[in-house]
């Protein structure tokens, strides 16, 4: 098993990724037209690095905790119009 650690925050969009095999690398973040910083990146890299490197192993991913409020807070300003229609869906009130 490969397991990759992501670490960062949102204050200047600053990340640090780490692999079990040893190899790490650093990066900013992309900004939003908002001037927000997006986690994506360090994410898609992680799964871009065990695709290549490790695509015969399974995949466990942690993230720090600054790195989780980053991404929540991203997640809950970003998604929650869909999070909305998913609600109403599930109660059966979308028209």
């Amino acid at each position: 098993m490969t397991t990759i650690s992501i670490g960062g925050n949102d204050e200047n969009g600053h990340y640090s990724v780490r692999c079990s095999c040893g190899f790490f690398w650093n990066g900013d973040a992309e900004i939003t037209l908002a001037g927000k910083y997006e986690p994506t990146l360090p994410i898609a890299e992680a799964v871009a690095h065990h695709r290549l490197e490790h695509a015969t192993q399974q995949l466990d991913v942690t993230f720090t905790a600054t790195f989780r409020d980053w991404l929540a807070t991203w997640w809950t300003r970003n998604a929650s119009p869909y999070n909305r229609s998913s609600q109403l869906v599930a109660r059966g009130s979308r028209r």
